[in-house]
């Protein structure tokens, strides 16, 4: 999930800094520390819940990029800095 939504960033087309790429360390850490406890009946819950929080966060971070990137392009061609 956490490749799937980067993927979906670079299929965008923009050029975009690799300093972007930061905003997936913190779900790559939660992803890893949901794999790390014990495996019992009485950890699975957690580690669960803390690996669906770590994809909804790299998805839903995807998506706040390409949103911000597409109101900067909208301002900055309302404001007429863009020619398309």
């Amino acid at each position: 999930m956490l490749l799937m939504a980067y993927a979906d960033i670079l299929s965008s087309g923009l050029p975009l800094d690799h300093g972007l790429t930061l905003g997936y360390l913190v779900p790559l850490a939660m992803v890893a520390a949901s794999l790390l406890p014990e495996r019992t009946m009485r950890r699975r819950p957690t580690r669960v819940t803390l690996g669906l929080l770590a994809c909804c966060l790299a998805f839903f971070y995807s998506k706040l990029v390409m949103l911000v990137a597409i109101l900067v392009f909208l301002v900055l061609l309302l404001t007429g800095n863009v020619q398309v």
